[in-house]
């Protein structure tokens, strides 16, 4: 799921120079984004092989709790730092700003750190198993990197661009982790969750400390580096950022809760495959995270001018083309199981069971289209950060009983039923405050009609 601020909706049409096809745009898109999931992707797939089931589920778990600690630890600052950054007329006034989030980042994630720290310690005294002090460990040796690598993405887009911005981790990260690893291996250095933690922290400051080299990006961090921050200042700085705090948590959670649940109630062997079955399935998500970005700026524009039938028609075109190419790319997953489990191994032999269950949560979950970033170009994102934040409890509580009482299948059972549930109150929203319905069109005149505004797109 990808979210986007009003603040960011404008910058983003400030971007846009010239206009496009729909398909077209998403289909060059499509190839930028393919392939920085498909590196990630596999890396997950090589590091579930080489680690094996018990210690990836480790590692996932406590990615999914370093990733939720890292996304909260600006307490919403980094999403005002776009908006600040797009209009500064200096590189001063860049340095200023880019330090007052980077000092605030860094308060709250030296509270995690301490706490982190604490459980470390007491984990004796508060009868923690040594799977969880592991976990919590990991996670705190990742967490620096990750806060660091968040905020010099924010940093970067109004500078060089959303695409450069992003580059060092989507298309470099992924081989670099890969390389290093291999090179660990042949020096005979074990591979386990702790170790795979520690190489990829490392590796992400190489990659984040390279990415600074940008002149950009390099003169806004020297400026931040000279500026002294007053304690009112980041205070104040803080403050700003803290009405978009429950927006981004409650969309991390949606998202990265679940190796935390599976792994409380299963087990780190099976959070180890449903990890690797919620990535592959991720797959069928493509091209609605490519498609919400080439959505933006024309129903923003169709919006703003009043013209409601256009609108209208951009919404259920967006659903229609990422159901079915959600739908297609399901089925080349579904197909093409067999040979990953045949390279994943015998340990992950289980995917084959939870595995169609999510893929059919991503292809309910694309039947909405663009519905998020549409909801907040239409100014509802305040009624979206409500409804998402509110939503986490029931999606968390959904799996964590499908999972105790039937194991993974249970967890992905609970996992579709939530994804449904959420689709079903997004299509709600977006019909009662904006009286638009946001699902593909289905009957044979509405298809000769999307087919024929695809043809005018290409």
């Amino acid at each position: 799921m990808v979210s986007y601020q009003p603040w960011m909706v404008e910058f983003m049409l400030f971007q846009v120079r010239k206009p496009g096809g729909m398909l077209a745009e998403a289909l060059g898109t499509l190839i930028l984004r393919a392939a920085g999931i498909g590196l990630t992707f596999l890396m997950t797939f090589c590091l579930a092989r080489v680690l094996g089931p018990y210690e990836y589920g480790l590692y996932s778990a406590a990615m999914s709790m370093s990733i939720l600690l890292a996304t909260l630890a600006p307490l919403g600052s980094d999403r005002t730092l776009v908006r600040s950054l797009s209009v500064v007329r200096s590189h001063a006034e860049a340095g200023t700003i880019t330090a007052l989030t980077h000092c605030g980042a860094a308060l709250a994630a030296g509270c995690f750190l301490a706490g982190i720290c604490g459980i470390c310690v007491l984990s004796g005294l508060l009868s923690l198993s040594h799977r969880w002090v592991l976990i919590a460990a990991m996670a705190g040796i990742t967490l620096i990197p990750l806060v660091l690598t968040y905020l010099r993405q924010w940093v970067a887009i109004p500078l060089v661009g959303a695409g450069p911005a992003v580059f060092p981790e989507q298309i470099l990260l992924p081989p670099t982790f890969f390389a290093v690893l291999s090179v660990a291996a042949l020096c005979g250095v074990p591979l386990n969750a702790f170790s795979a933690a520690v190489i990829y922290a490392g590796v992400m400051l190489l990659v984040w400390y390279g990415s600074l080299h940008s002149a950009a990006i390099r003169e806004t961090y020297a400026a931040a580096a000279r500026y002294v921050p007053r304690v009112a200042a980041v205070r104040s700085h803080l403050r700003g950022g803290l009405p978009f705090l429950g927006f981004s948590i409650g969309c991390t959670m949606l998202q990265r809760s679940l190796p935390l649940v599976i792994v409380t109630t299963c087990g780190a062997a099976a959070t180890a495959r449903f990890s690797v079955a919620v990535q592959y399935a991720a797959l069928a998500g493509i091209p609605l995270s490519v498609i919400n970005l080439c959505m933006i700026p024309r129903c923003a524009r169709s919006y703003r001018d009043g013209e409601q039938r256009a609108v209208s028609h951009l919404i259920r075109k967006a659903a229609t083309l990422t159901f079915a190419l959600a739908c297609g790319i399901a089925l080349l997953a579904w197909l093409a199981l067999p040979l990953f489990i045949r390279l994943l191994g015998a340990d992950y032999g289980e995917i084959d069971q939870i595995l169609p269950v999510l893929l059919c949560a991503a292809v309910i979950e694309s039947a909405a289209g663009s519905s998020v970033p549409v909801m907040q170009t239409m100014h509802l994102e305040h009624v979206l950060g409500r409804a998402m934040f509110a939503f986490v409890p029931v999606q968390t509580g959904l799996i964590y009983v499908g999972s105790a009482v039937s194991g993974p299948l249970g967890g992905a059972l609970g996992y579709l039923v939530s994804r449904t549930l959420w689709t079903a109150l997004i299509l709600v929203i977006i019909y009662r405050w904006r009286s638009l319905l946001s699902l593909p069109y289905v009957w044979p005149r509405q298809l000769q009609w999307f087919r024929h505004s695809v043809l005018q797109d290409t």
